[in-house]
Order: structure tokens, then sequence, then C-alpha cells
């Protein structure tokens, strides 16, 4: 179920999936950025997923002074990349995590 703005709000710590974040960044983002709803935010599955899918799931729901953890193993699954165009040779074979290690 997703949450309602009220336990949004009463929260500081937001543990989310890339498309979980990114619904709730559809829903409330603005709103959330806003409000500096979110101290700490952490991305489950950071490890197989690039690196735009998981900076778009958490923009508008983070502030400057927010925290980003990142989840995941990026030796067990690599990001799927369908596309020669800006695929793996343009650099988004590399997920977020693996970039900054």
């Amino acid at each position: 179920r997703r949450p309602n703005w009220n336990e949004i709000t009463g929260a500081k710590v937001l543990v989310t999936t890339c498309m979980n974040g990114a619904n709730l960044r559809k829903k409330y983002g603005n709103l959330c950025l806003q409000h500096g709803t979110f101290t700490h935010c952490v991305v489950d599955e950071a490890g197989q997923a690039t690196e735009p899918e998981t900076l778009c799931s958490v923009m508008g729901l983070l502030t400057r002074e927010s925290a980003l953890v990142l989840g995941g193993d990026p030796q067990q699954l690599r990001p799927v990349v369908l596309t020669s165009f800006g695929g793996r040779k343009d650099g988004l074979g590399l997920t977020l995590l693996e970039r900054l290690i």
C-alpha cells in the first residue's frame, strides 16, 4: 500500500526501491522537497539499477542535507540495458554504486 501524506511527513527516513521511489516522487516529490521531509534515503537494489534509474528515483525527495545510502551487490546482477543507443559503451552498464566505489 502507498503511504498517505501524513505518514510521509511523519517519517525522516525513506527505505525504498528505485520503482517505489519513483512512484513516491511522482505523487509527492515537490511537496517533499518543500518540507525537507527525509533526512536519510536508503535505496535497495541499487547494485542492479542503472545510474539514471537510481538518481531519478530519489530526485525531488531529498534536500542537500539528506543522506543517500545505496544498498545492493553490483557483482550479483548487472543492470539490464536493451539498447545500443546510450547503452553500455556510453556508461549505462554501470550502476551508481559501482561508479562511487
